[in-house]
């Protein structure tokens, strides 16, 4: 897997991982946030590594169903992206504006 399809289901549990169960949101981000090795989540957890990988990849089909149904991530890069557009056009004041609503936006 590379780093960008790490980035994704990353960014994916951040938009959806209250919707997993607690362990699973947790061990996914242990194993894409945090860069651990399934032997270390195994270790912390105290489970095979079989196991956490299982949990992981429950959870990341999981999360891109999410994704494929509600297309939030896919809708706030595109609002992300027509924002900096306009900053780019837009005088310094308004822009200033802009860029406070592209932190609202990050936020979601």
């Amino acid at each position: 897997m590379n780093k960008l399809d790490k980035l994704e289901i990353s960014l994916l549990n951040d938009y959806y991982g209250s919707l997993l169960t607690v362990y699973q949101a947790d061990l996914i981000r242990l194993y894409y946030d945090d860069d651990l090795s399934l032997s270390e989540i195994a270790d912390i957890k105290n489970i095979t590594r079989q196991a956490a990988l299982d949990v992981i990849n429950r959870g990341t089909l999981k999360l891109k169903e999410f994704e494929s149904k509600l297309h939030l991530a896919v809708k706030s890069q595109s609002i992300r992206k027509e924002i900096q557009v306009l900053m780019a056009s837009c005088d310094i004041e308004t822009s200033k504006k802009l860029e406070n609503i592209l932190r609202i936006v990050d936020e979601l």
